[in-house]
């Protein structure tokens, strides 16, 4: 084989390669793993637990990450107190991608039925399983407590729909107005407060106190800073204790879509490089009695 026609040969097998991973085709590095743990609610700390009412049944949530679908979906448990509550699968949604590929995000949920029982501190033992070696079994432990006394009650809206403690909602545009609504015990609330969350970076991107409309109700209009997942969460601080932040809102809210690496430049420069290699593969060499 002609210098010309091996330069060209190698040319387009570049460019051919160029483009498959460009497409996701194939991987030109070994994949990463990602962190299992999304989303888990409660997802309080011994310091820090996430506040819940006494007597009430809560909705546990937990979102798993995944690499790759179709997959095995985990069993899904969190033993609190001796009982095993296991978690039903909800839904996938896509999350995004990095540069080794698409992450997805599945979703489950169980209920726990809160003791009646002021000031207690629960541990929440999660567990992950997919009863196969080719899966590692995954933990965690998380922590909830009741309130000391008879709480404020109420819930949030954001753009007029209903926030509940745990859920997904979807945005068309980038304002917001939250508001709380309180349905019980007005005279003992210090303050209203939400923090915002980027989910796929795990920062806090605002904070921000609601301001009193009247005894029922507090509201505030904010911008999200772009596209992307976030996670919200919703405070009531009590008068009897100004530390303490009971959680009335802890949802995902999904404004548009994350913005993926750019795989353009990659391609344009696999496209060419196929080209090339298949004029000098065809191309005639001049001679003088062509």
């Amino acid at each position: 084989m002609e210098t010309r026609q091996m330069l060209g040969a190698i040319l387009i097998l570049l460019g051919v390669a160029g483009l498959l991973f460009a497409t996701n085709i194939i991987p030109l590095t070994t994949v990463k793993a990602i962190p299992v743990w999304y989303y888990v609610y409660p997802s309080g700390t011994a310091d820090n637990p996430d506040m819940v009412t006494p007597g009430i049944e809560v909705t546990l949530r937990v979102g798993i990450r995944a690499r790759q679908i179709p997959e095995p979906y985990p069993e899904v448990t969190c033993t609190i107190e001796g009982t095993t509550i296991t978690l039903s699968y909800i839904e996938t949604n896509y999350h995004g991608r990095d540069e080794y590929g698409d992450i997805y995000v599945h979703y489950f949920e169980g209920s726990w039925n809160v003791p009646n029982e002021y000031g207690k501190l629960f541990e929440l033992n999660w567990k992950a399983d997919w009863h196969s070696p080719e899966y590692a079994v995954e933990t965690l432990t998380t922590y909830a407590k009741t309130s000391e006394a008879e709480e404020p009650d109420g819930y949030f809206t954001i753009n007029g729909l209903r926030a509940e403690v745990e859920g997904t909602i979807y945005l068309g545009t980038k304002t917001l107005t939250y508001e709380f609504i309180v349905t019980k015990n007005p005279d003992k609330i210090y303050k209203v407060w939400v923090e915002v969350i980027k989910k796929s970076t795990g920062a806090k991107v605002d904070s921000f106190e609601l301001s009193k409309v009247s005894s029922d109700k507090y509201s505030i209009t904010r911008d999200l800073p772009d596209f992307g997942t976030y996670e919200v969460k919703g405070y009531v601080v009590p008068t009897w204790d100004t530390s303490q932040n009971i959680r009335k809102m802890s949802i995902l809210a999904v404004w548009g879509k994350e913005r993926p690496p750019q795989q353009l430049p990659l391609t344009i420069l696999s496209l060419c490089s196929v080209v090339a290699g298949a004029v000098l593969l065809t191309k005639k060499r001049l001679t003088p009695f062509s």
